[in-house]
């Protein structure tokens, strides 16, 4: 069995309404996934799918967190009728808001594939929790990013400096863990809630002032005008 098998044959395991339909990523997603993982590994996903079947082909003792039973079963119906073997995936029919905390922490994951609940703020809920078990070095995906809640996150992992952005595949990113995440005490310390580049060496009055002359200042209320036109007056004092 290998991947040509797989995309040929276009096996159906999600239904829209009554119709199946065959949803699989991105033949080079799936040739990424195959050639990065093996069976030496320990691996995740939320979702379940054309990935699991890529999973169980790399015997990778994997975990697979999908809350539909008849996703599941169509799957181990494939993979079976395949003779793929399925002794070392684990599948856990649950949401993966209440798996992923409960997670033993003895498990360290080597490949994390985020593709389950793509409404807000479900990405992120499973980047979260998965980020604490994959192991320094290891890769995660993020698939659906042409949706605007998986988007933000795919930003935001390229923006910390604990992670190394490792490219996009159509509409799937990856990433690689570069060192466990410091402690955030504040959102002042993550790069993607700062100021951007350009406006860093530009100084706290010409900001403020920017902001005064932008819409967004009809927004403001009068007692924040009040306090922004005397900061930039203490500002200009000080020049």
């Amino acid at each position: 069995m290998n991947l040509e098998t797989l995309l040929d044959d276009s096996p159906c395991f999600l239904y829209l309404g009554k119709a199946p339909i065959s949803a699989p990523p991105s033949r080079q997603v799936l040739e990424f996934l195959y050639k990065n993982v093996d069976e030496t590994m320990t691996t995740l996903e939320t979702g379940c799918g054309y990935t699991t079947v890529v999973f169980a082909m790399r015997q990778s003792v994997h975990y697979c967190i999908e809350p539909n039973l008849d996703v599941v079963e169509r799957v181990k119906k494939y993979s079976n009728q395949r003779n793929i073997p399925l002794d070392k995936v684990n599948f856990i029919v649950e949401r993966s808001e209440y798996v992923l905390p409960k997670l033993d922490e003895s498990i360290q994951l080597d490949v994390a594939f985020i593709d389950g609940n793509h409404a807000f703020p479900f990405p992120y809920i499973d980047s979260f929790y998965t980020k604490m078990h994959l192991v320094v070095g290891g890769l995660m995906g993020i698939d659906d990013t042409q949706l605007k809640s998986c988007r933000i996150l795919r930003d935001f992992l390229v923006s910390e400096p604990t992670w190394r952005y490792v490219c996009d595949i159509e509409n799937t990113a990856f990433f690689r863990k570069i060192r466990d995440s410091d402690d955030i005490e504040d959102w002042t310390s993550q790069p993607f809630n700062t100021f951007p580049k350009y406006l860093q060496d530009i100084s706290i009055k010409k900001r403020l002032t920017m902001l005064l002359k932008k819409g967004a200042s009809k927004r403001l209320p009068s007692s924040a005008k009040f306090w922004i036109k005397k900061i930039i007056h203490k500002e200009r004092d000080r020049e």
